[in-house]
């Protein structure tokens, strides 16, 4: 997402779920994801744009 300008909920839940090895993203996988990214969006770790999810100030490295 830092390189590039945000990702969708569906391309991070995708993607995370590559990174720890899973091949695909269950109903209950993605829920959880999707949980996980509400509470980094909380956290304003991740912010939305223009319906894009973003680095928020709070990132590490932001």
């Amino acid at each position: 997402m830092r390189i590039n300008y945000g990702a969708t909920d569906d391309q991070v839940m995708q993607s995370a779920a590559r990174a720890v090895g899973f091949k695909s993203t269950s109903s209950q996988l993605r829920e959880l994801l999707a949980d996980v990214i509400a509470a980094a969006i909380k956290r304003g770790r991740l912010t939305r744009q223009s319906g894009m999810l973003v680095l928020g100030p709070e990132a590490p490295g932001a």
